[in-house]
């Protein structure tokens, strides 16, 4: 019996070790042969919502990208853990999201969607973020033309780190007034310049108001500055006027805000740019403070 049991017992060794052998020898075999080694990245960037493009113009380029997963000549298709390689190029600031596929024998093929900047705010520097609130690469020393400025803050006395997440009530209230802006009907990107800037999610317009900057100091008081370029309001074109808002707490809270935006293009021309100092949307009726 105990004889049986031994012989038993060094079969499913053998077999084990037979399996094991052969599986390394195949791995082997698929990570040294030439026919599996990377020779081509294929990257394709998810484009953003009515063709938005990064301020930046910022794209992950091939060789950056094989320094970043550490991939050689001699790296094979079959030796490049997907789900780590994927949570490196995530790593990158710019990157929200990387999903990487292998096309046999010898193509990597990796989908990266971008953070889009959608406002800057403004510590010693100038700062793009995107609607989470993530601090994106290249800082200026002066204001980014196109995107609306978030005022109102308290940050801390050192500069913000590029790729953190800035948690700040007010700058959420920001954010999503914003994202309210960006899903209004009548809201939206400016035309791509002639001389081939980027466009910028920041540049909502409702047919002539561009958003130029919001104050959330205090949140049941927010300030919308609004730049007027409409040819329907002459006497304003150039002009900004302030708007006074709060957060929307619910769709009808969203629809009668939405209507009352829409009719600053009615207010306005029943009022000289000099007599007005803000129009109040708080309430229900409609307030135009004079100076």
């Amino acid at each position: 019996m105990k004889k049986h049991l031994l012989k038993i017992f060094l079969i499913v060794i053998i077999f084990f070790l037979v399996i094991f052998f052969f599986t390394k020898s195949v791995k082997s075999f698929l990570n040294t042969h030439p026919a599996f080694k990377i020779k081509k990245i294929a990257t394709s960037h998810k484009p953003y919502p009515n063709g938005h493009r990064q301020a930046t113009g910022y794209r992950l380029k091939e060789e950056e990208i094989k320094k970043i997963l550490n991939i050689s000549e001699q790296t094979s298709i079959f030796s490049l853990n997907l789900k780590k390689a994927s949570k490196r190029l995530e790593e990158k600031p710019e990157i929200k999201k990387a999903v990487i596929i292998r096309r046999f024998p010898d193509t990597l093929i990796i989908q990266l969607k971008e953070r889009k900047p959608v406002a800057q705010i403004g510590v010693r520097r100038y700062f793009l973020i995107d609607e989470e609130g993530v601090i994106l690469p290249g800082p200026k020393n002066f204001p980014f033309a196109n995107f609306p400025l978030i005022e109102g803050i308290d940050f801390p006395l050192s500069e913000p780190k590029i790729g953190r997440r800035y948690i700040s009530q007010n700058l959420y209230s920001g954010l999503s007034i914003i994202k309210f802006l960006s899903s209004f009907g009548e809201f939206t990107p400016l035309e791509v310049p002639a001389t081939g800037g980027a466009v910028a999610s920041g540049d909502l317009l409702l047919t002539g108001f561009k958003l130029k900057k919001i104050n959330v100091k205090d949140v049941k008081n927010i300030l919308l500055y609004l730049q007027i370029d409409s040819p329907d309001l002459s006497a304003w074109s150039g002009k900004t006027v302030l708007i006074k808002i709060n957060i929307p707490e619910d769709n009808e809270a969203k629809n009668a805000l939405k209507k009352k935006i829409r009719l600053l293009k009615e207010i306005l021309p029943l009022h000289r740019p000099q007599d007005v100092k803000y129009i109040d949307l708080r309430f229900k009726d409609i307030m135009v403070g004079r100076k």
